[in-house]
């Protein structure tokens, strides 16, 4: 069920602001209201985006992925293409994390670049995206910990051998 609240425009910002980055479906929660004001907002669909997010986040982080890059992961899912300073603003995380977790994730080849030219001289802007679906990296991390599983199942073997 989702109930609409009536607030002042001010905290509709700042609650707006610190819902840091729900997906597109979820960004415009501001209705105008017949006086033409942004006052309306459905909280209840933030929060649920908000915890699902987290709850993503957290599940990747617990299959062993450091946190700045299941963070980056599920960002770029939601998301899709977007250059790193918009997952920086949008994530919270600091300029070294973000180059960090975009670096991994090039290595596993999860990651896919693309060149956006300026207008003007200097460095090109490179939009990133997620070049393999989130299932293909789920059925990697999958296969990772199964082969660990069977790595542990043979020391437990050598081990109760060796003290019989």
């Amino acid at each position: 069920m989702h109930t609409n609240i009536f607030l002042d425009e001010r905290i509709c910002n700042l609650m707006q602001s610190s819902f840091r980055f729900a997906s597109k479906k979820s960004r415009g929660l501001l209705e105008k209201n017949k006086y033409g004001q942004n006052n309306v907002i459905r909280m209840q669909v933030m929060q649920d985006s908000q915890i699902l997010l987290s709850e993503k986040i957290n599940l990747l982080y617990n299959l062993g992925l450091p946190k700045n890059i299941a963070t980056v992961i599920v960002f770029l899912h939601e998301n899709g293409k977007c250059i790193s300073q918009q997952i920086e603003q949008k994530t919270g995380l600091r300029q070294p994390e973000v180059s960090i977790a975009m670096k991994e994730l090039a290595e596993k080849g999860w990651l896919g670049k693309e060149v956006s030219r300026r207008k003007r001289k200097g460095r090109p802007i490179y939009q990133y995206y997620l070049a393999v679906p989130p299932k293909t990296i789920i059925s990697t991390l999958r296969a990772e910990h199964e082969k660990r599983i069977a790595q542990i199942e043979e020391i437990f073997k050598k081990l109760e051998k060796m003290f019989d």
